[in-house]
């Protein structure tokens, strides 16, 4: 009698081998001749407005048989699932390296209103997004229609097109490129509505890697403009720093020298106004450059925070350079979440480490507070921000709902992924730095004489234009990529505009700092850090400038979306940029009076 190994065993092994042979085509995207690929209906809108987005089959579409109730849903990428993009399935049968002519796809009978949709859509220029193989591809409902046809409702002067002409281009076994053009303009007029597609196949020696290409603003990117304006900020670059550098030491120089020769001169005669000019400006300060600033717990959040920030930004953005992560939509998200979950260690640890440093006897309300803000900062923004906007987005019926349960998903991933290792990092903290004992300052602080001219605002406020000058044109490819739905794909490019940006900076605030200490104002933490975090607050004016003259978005959802984004956007960066302002004044500030011995 045969065992249940010897009857049951090849059976299950040919069933496991053509099980992984559909997760090599759905994850590695790899195909054999006949190998079903799937297209997904993805989102619709008016053209000139892309983030005005509705589900493709709110337009009144044919449903193709077998699905006419139930749509198969596609569970989108982590990305697309962020911007409310629900797939559902076309029906279209596309199979690996078989072409097909004419292919009925489903036949519809409009009524009336319907018919008037399509007019409106048709008017509108409403254009739909379809996934192949995890590629986007675009098609328009129909041929421009005039205004006057739409005024007397003439549905004999309306057409659609109803033939979807798909060309796959194909690289051994796998698909490197997509698009489709629509065909047969049709009235809708008529009592029927008959939908086909055609598909195409043509070989190609593009690789697997560059096959995002022509979903991908090219033309933008790689303009003459946008190289000048990256040579432009690295020249700004290094005249902040050759500048900053020859100011701060030749004043620097001349401070402590005057400083040395009065202290060391042997003549009694020296008077007293000599000796008090030699102690004047960032000298007189020296018992109280190092006092707690108020707030210290907020400022040591959002500085741990910050640096949480430059970790991830950096991380990501070099594994995605090693990674050609954007050839999968999905990874990029992935990525990012990993990156996130590596680096939270950082931001408990800082904050608590430099929390301790700062104050030396901290309670455990204000340890706890700097370590969950420091490392829940970004869920938190995103909740504040998102949260009202999704729900409005969700009443609006607009496509741009993000679903509850990817909320609860990502809430379950900060929990359980990010908190614990923050956590971990801040109690470490608090283990190495619990008795660290502050700087000694004065019992009494020292007066303060304020001027407008040296206040820690206005120098915060002025240090920020140069790293500001320096990223503005990139923020305006960025946006121009996010808001005209391309891929932002150039990452080496952004990797030097941040390591510019991390260099103007550090540059404007030290100078800052040093002139705000120069006026015998030792309040330079909140000053620093501003200075930084002003960057943020100009680019939020800058989107305002960008929405007026540079987009066509109208209607409550879309704006509320628009100015969400912008003001999620530009507290991210003022958080970043302020971490990277304080710590570069921290260590001028240190390095200053290392070495200075009060008399």
């Amino acid at each position: 009698m045969r065992s249940w190994n010897d009857q049951h065993a090849p059976r299950f092994l040919v069933l496991l081998s053509l099980l992984s042979l559909g997760l090599a085509s759905e994850y590695d995207h790899k195909y054999e001749e006949g190998d079903r690929i799937g297209v997904w209906a993805a989102r619709a809108g008016p053209l000139s407005k892309p983030f005005e987005a509705y589900n493709m089959y709110d337009l009144p579409y044919c449903r193709p048989e077998g699905i006419t109730m139930n749509f198969a849903k596609k569970e989108a990428f982590l990305g697309d699932a962020l911007q409310g993009c629900n797939m559902e399935d076309t029906g279209v049968k596309l199979r690996f390296n078989v072409p097909v002519s004419g292919q009925k796809l489903c036949t519809s009978y409009p009524s009336a209103r319907e018919k008037e949709r399509f007019m409106e859509a048709a008017y509108d220029r409403w254009v739909f997004t379809l996934y192949v193989d995890d590629m986007p591809v675009r098609g328009i409902v129909g041929p421009p229609v005039e205004q006057n046809a739409v005024e007397v409702k003439d549905l004999s002067r309306v057409k659609i097109y109803t033939r979807f002409s798909f060309t796959m281009e194909y690289n051994k076994n796998r698909v490197v490129g997509v698009s489709l053009e629509m065909k047969a303009p049709t009235a809708v007029d008529g009592p029927s509505l008959d939908l086909t597609y055609d598909v195409k196949w043509e070989k190609s020696e593009k690789d697997f890697v560059s096959r995002y290409e022509n979903v991908m603003e090219s033309e933008l990117f790689t303009s003459r403009a946008h190289w000048i304006a990256v040579i432009n900020s690295m020249a700004i670059v290094v005249v902040m720093v050759a500048i900053a550098a020859r100011i701060v030491r030749n004043l620097l120089d001349a401070d402590i020298q005057k400083y040395s020769t009065v202290l060391m001169d042997d003549d009694l005669d020296v008077e007293l106004a000599d000796i008090a000019a030699a102690e004047s400006g960032w000298k007189q300060i020296r018992e109280d450059v190092f006092r707690a600033p108020p707030c210290p717990s907020v400022l040591c959040s959002l500085i741990g925070f910050g640096n949480h920030l430059i970790l991830l930004v950096l991380s990501f953005v070099v594994a995605t350079l090693v990674g050609n992560l954007y050839v999968t939509p999905g990874h990029l998200a992935k990525a990012f979440c990993l990156c996130s979950i590596s680096t939270s260690f950082y931001a408990g640890y800082y904050a608590t480490g430099t929390l301790y440093r700062m104050t030396g006897n901290v309670s455990t309300r204000s340890h706890i507070m700097s370590s969950v803000l420091s490392i829940g900062g970004m869920p938190i923004l995103g909740a504040v921000f998102f949260l009202p906007t999704n729900l409005l987005s969700s009443i609006a019926g607009s496509n741009l709902t993000i679903a509850w349960s990817t909320i609860f998903k990502l809430m379950r991933v900060w929990t359980f992924y990010c908190l614990p290792p923050g956590l971990l990092g801040s109690r470490v903290a608090k283990n190495l730095h619990e008795h660290a004992k502050p700087h000694p300052c004065r019992e009494v602080p020292r007066p303060i004489r304020v001027r407008f001219l040296t206040s820690p605002v206005f120098i915060a406020s002025v240090s920020a234009v140069m790293p500001f000058s320096c990223i503005v044109m990139e923020i305006f490819f960025i946006l121009k990529s996010f808001w005209a739905l391309k891929m932002y794909y150039i990452f080496d490019t952004l990797l030097i505009i941040f390591l510019l940006l991390m260099a103007v900076t550090a540059s404007s605030s030290i100078v800052g700092s040093y002139v705000l200490l120069s006026a015998e104002d030792y309040r330079w933490q909140w000053s620093s850090w501003g200075s930084g975090a002003f960057t943020g607050f100009y680019c939020l004016v800058y989107s305002m400038f960008f929405y007026v003259y540079n987009t066509n978005i109208s209607g409550v959802v879309p704006t509320v979306f628009y100015f969400t984004f912008s003001l999620f956007f530009s507290s991210l960066l003022a958080v970043l940029c302020g971490a990277l302002a304080y710590l570069a004044s921290s260590i001028f500030v240190k390095k200053l009076y290392a070495n200075f011995k009060s008399e």
